[in-house]
């Protein structure tokens, strides 16, 4: 495992530290008197046992990883869908026509290739 210099005691609390502030910064932005109460809440809570610290810090490392594999497809489509389909579609409809003449896409450049052209390509 990986050590960040952070104590495995001190995590818990920094999660705790940052969903209250998650809670109090919207409960300023939506005006909700609730979600302060929400916050106040489980900052007494995590302080009160450290074990509470850690089970809420476990549920908020879980959802998270559930996020994480949810959301990075959802929005790579919307940018597929929303972006890279309409451009796709107007190189379709304004991109150059070329005339189709043959059967085959195929160009005889008509060279004659001889061996000094093999030794050292790159």
């Amino acid at each position: 495992m990986h050590n960040t210099g952070t104590n495995t005691q001190e995590q818990p609390i920094k999660t705790v530290l940052v969903m209250v502030l998650g809670f109090m910064g919207l409960s300023y932005l939506l005006q909700l008197p609730a979600l302060l109460a929400v916050a106040a809440g489980i900052g007494v809570l995590a302080l009160m046992s450290g074990w509470l610290a850690l089970k809420m810090h476990q549920g908020w490392m879980g959802l998270a990883g559930i996020l994480g594999k949810i959301f990075p497809p959802v929005f790579m489509g919307i940018i597929y869908f929303c972006v890279l389909t309409p451009i796709g579609l107007m190189a379709t409809v304004f991109g150059k026509k070329e005339p189709k003449n043959e059967e085959s896409n195929f160009v005889s450049t008509g060279k004659m290739f001889s061996a000094d052209d093999l030794k050292n390509m790159w």
